[in-house]
């Protein structure tokens, strides 16, 4: 009241400019409004945004008419002879000038437990006048607790004009706000279908027009009474427990929340004792495990909605604090059964991977190897769309949340900017990652080179793979990193491979007892698959030593390098006794006189303390 008498004062020394504003636009502008059906009157508009009230003006220009039964009233209010006859008079009548207004003195008044007077704001034209005293004050009781503790009024869409217009927040508007004769308050649900709370300007004759309930929402207040009033266990109570409150809450809900979250849980635990008990005793390979994997969740996602179920039949919420609990049970239902959801695509991902984990470590299982790739990444993608769905899902119960999200994210700038950034990061790793589980150029388990480092690749995640070096460390490569540069897989297509020995010795070296010593290494070697022949070549010359490539092949990348290392030192030892070392690799020096003559004896001896 304070703020609408603030607004009277501020709107005073204007008024005669509005007052002649308002006859130019209404002499220009045609009368608005749209028809209701079945009598020329115009159907309820919806309330949208709070619209720059201006106050409670005096005498809007449209109301400017002669008579008040004529179609164009007929558009701004609902004549009527007589208001509420039936109702006693009270001291202090209800402000129902403007929607505002009226809405608060009906709140105010109930609140106050005065619902004579806020029956005034009610249209009982359908009510027998000797019942309107009594069923009027019944009526006002149950239409206010629907309001108070079943919906969230938004105050600022209400407006406080005489004639329901909404202005322009800013006041910089060119017409006058259009003049509207319904108001949308609320909205409720009478056996699943939408019910409209709304408010009507209706003239009674010889008065001044005023906003009050219509007959149509005082009909139906006692069936939406009985379906989302007190419940039956609430009407039993005393009055101890239902009419103290904490928080706006009654005590006894409170005391409800708490017991049925207690058995909830409870119940949860049963549940879950029972299935792990059937899950233990069955011989089924899929149900291995499962009680651990799925305990946790399980009990939360029966205990929520147990809880969810006996409080929607036996405490029906109210207040905004418990609708905000209400709300948030349906939220966390969605992230008990997103995290179960989860759990169970691990569990089912693991039971079909386990008969090829223990192969993909054989190089001579490449299928075991693929198949561990595809499910790896596949459990990932699946977790990744589980987790996507719902957080959408727990989301879309905050109507704030869906809307300004949902705005802001079909807004072009801002599709573009979330596209381009995710699309240099998470979502270009993710696609490439995809591209590795349909092209498979690595497979979980296969033996690589990258960038110098040889390991074998151990997973393969939504965004990276991770390489474990033959020294135990690490590598964790961005996809989209690894896809762009070239990687060696030693297990592609085959586990065979083959392995180069390089060694250097002396020009006299004799190259074909060296060649038939490997022939007698590999022949003894366990290790050797007979592959690959005993070969061995000169492949490069220096200025003092020539160059030695042995090849020899192992049915797997592991056992090629152990079996490269070894025959390589086994060479080398060959050569450290073949003549006494004489074959291994030496720098010659010869020395001349003073001539520049060769002197044999200084060559001689040089040559032999190099040797020695």
């Amino acid at each position: 009241m304070r703020f609408r008498r603030t607004i009277d004062r501020m709107a005073r020394p204007a008024a005669l400019l509005a007052v002649l504003f308002g006859l130019l636009v209404s002499a220009a502008l045609p009368a608005a409004g749209q028809d209701a059906p079945g009598g020329g009157a115009p159907t309820p508009a919806a309330a949208s945004g709070a619209g720059g009230d201006q106050g409670a003006d005096a005498v809007p220009p449209s109301d400017r008419v002669e008579d008040d039964t004529s179609s164009e009233a007929r558009k701004l209010w609902r004549p009527t002879a007589a208001l509420n006859v039936g109702l006693p008079e009270v001291a202090e009548p209800p402000d129902r000038a403007t929607p505002r207004s009226a809405l608060a003195a009906f709140m105010d008044s109930a609140a106050a437990g005065d619902y004579l007077r806020a029956a005034r704001v009610l249209d009982l034209a359908d009510v027998p006048e000797d019942q309107q005293s009594s069923r009027g004050s019944t009526l006002a009781r149950q239409l206010h607790y629907l309001l108070d503790r079943k919906v969230s009024i938004d105050w600022h869409a209400i407006p406080d004009r005489r004639d329901g217009g909404r202005g322009d927040r800013s006041g910089q508007a060119e017409v006058a706000p259009e003049p509207r004769r319904y108001i949308d308050v609320a909205e409720l649900t009478l056996n699943g279908r939408p019910v409209g709370i709304l408010l009507e300007r209706v003239k009674p004759r010889g008065q001044e027009p005023l906003w009050l309930f219509p007959p149509t929402v005082v009909e139906q207040t006692p069936r939406l009474y009985d379906e989302q009033g007190p419940s039956l266990l609430q009407r039993r109570l005393p009055d101890l427990l239902t009419q103290n409150t904490v928080l706006e809450v009654p005590v006894w809900e409170w005391m409800g929340l708490v017991l049925f979250a207690g058995g909830c849980i409870l119940l949860g635990w049963l549940v879950r004792l029972v299935l792990g008990v059937v899950w233990r005793r069955s011989d089924a390979r899929w149900t291995a495990g499962l009680t651990g994997q799925v305990s946790t969740p399980l009990i939360g996602l029966v205990g929520l909605v147990a809880f969810k179920l006996l409080i929607g039949a036996l405490l029906n919420l109210t207040g905004p604090i418990l609708r905000w609990i209400d709300t948030a049970t349906l939220v966390a239902i969605v992230l008990a059964a997103t995290w179960l959801a989860i759990r169970l695509v691990s569990h089912a991902a693991d039971v079909v991977g386990a008969p090829f984990l223990g192969r993909s470590e054989s190089e001579e299982d490449p299928e075991a190897r693929r198949r561990l790739t595809q499910i790896s990444v596949g459990k990932r993608l699946m977790i990744f769309i589980v987790l996507v769905a719902g957080i959408g899902m727990g989301l879309s119960f905050f109507e704030e949340s869906a809307t300004v999200g949902l705005s802001f994210l079909f807004s072009a700038g801002a599709a573009s900017v979330i596209l381009g950034i995710a699309a240099q990061s998470v979502l270009s790793n993710i696609l490439a990652g995809m591209q590795i589980a349909i092209t498979e150029p690595v497979r979980i388990g296969d033996n690589v080179v990258f960038e110098g480092e040889w390991g074998w690749v151990e997973e393969i995640t939504y965004t990276y793979v991770t390489i474990r070096t033959w020294d135990k460390r690490r590598l964790v490569v961005p996809h989209s990193y690894f896809l762009d540069h070239p990687v060696e897989n030693w297990s592609k297509s085959a586990p065979q491979m083959i392995m180069p020995v390089f060694l250097h010795a002396d020009y006299h070296v004799p190259v074909q007892k060296v060649r038939d010593k490997l022939a007698e290494l590999l022949e003894a070697h366990k290790d050797w698959d007979h592959a690959q022949a005993p070969s061995l070549y000169v492949t490069a010359l220096t200025p003092h030593t020539v160059e030695l490539r042995a090849l020899v092949s192992a049915r797997d990348p592991l056992t090629a390098w152990y079996l490269h290392a070894e025959v390589r030192e086994e060479l080398l030892a060959y050569l450290q006794g073949l003549d006494g070392g004489r074959y291994l690799p030496r720098r010659r020096v010869q020395a001349v006189d003073d001539d520049g003559d060769a002197s044999a004896d200084v060559a001689d001896r040089a040559a032999g303390e190099e040797g020695a």
